[in-house]
C-alpha cells in the first residue's frame, strides 16, 4: 500500500515511518526538521504550498494519507502569526481532504 505521511518528522510521524515501512511504500513529508525522514523516501515540503502538495498526490499516488502535520502546542500557536497557524491547521487539512476526495492523483 502507498501511504503519504504529513508531519513525518514529528513525534508521531517518526514512529509511523518506522512501523509503516515494514509492509508499505511510504512517502514521508517534513517542513524543516528532518528527524528520521532521511532514512525513508521523503520530501521537504510545506503542506501550505498547495501546488506542491497537488504534485505530490499526482506523482506518488497515495492510497492512504495520514495527516499529522500542524501546530499542536498552544504555546507555539500563540508565538506564531494566527494566519499561519490557521492556514497550516485548517486550510491545509481542508485542501488535503479535497485531494483525497476528488482523486487528485495520477490515473
Amino acid at each position: 500500500m502507498k501511504i503519504l505521511i504529513t508531519g513525518g518528522s514529528g513525534f508521531l510521524g517518526q514512529y509511523l515511518n518506522i512501523e509503516l515501512i515494514k509492509r508499505n511504500e511510504i512517502l514521508t513529508l517534513y517542513k524543516s526538521n528532518i528527524g528520521n525522514c532521511s532514512k525513508f523516501k521523503s520530501s521537504k515540503t510545506d503542506i501550505t504550498d498547495f501546488p506542491a502538495m497537488e504534485n505530490i498526490f499526482k506523482d506518488f499516488y497515495p492510497e492512504v494519507v495520514i495527516h499529522t502535520a500542524g501546530f499542536t502546542r498552544p504555546e507555539a500557536c500563540s508565538e506564531k502569526n494566527k494566519n499561519e497557524v490557521y492556514k497550516t491547521n485548517a486550510d491545509a487539512t481542508r485542501v488535503l481532504s479535497q485531494f483525497c476526495d476528488t482523486g487528485t492523483r495520477q490515473n
